[in-house]
């Protein structure tokens, strides 16, 4: 009896625990994608400080980016 019980369960929640395992995966791989992304743009950024040339590509970008903001308030 308890085991029809328990089969009945599974069987009425398997939807939902298949949809929840889904949620929580993808939730884990983009987690993991950001924290790469991360991890690379703080490696980029120690590399740019000692290269003049990439620290300057990234003060024209900067001042590009402020520059669009600026006209995009006007």
């Amino acid at each position: 009896m308890l085991w029809g019980v328990a089969f009945v369960a599974i069987s009425l929640f398997a939807g939902t625990a298949r949809s929840l395992a889904s949620r929580i995966i993808v939730a884990a791989r983009n987690s993991a994608r950001r924290r790469a992304a991360d991890r690379a743009d703080e490696q980029f950024l120690a590399y740019a400080k000692f290269d003049p040339r990439i620290l300057r590509d990234l003060q024209v970008i900067a001042t590009r980016h402020e520059a669009v903001l600026a006209a995009d308030k006007r």
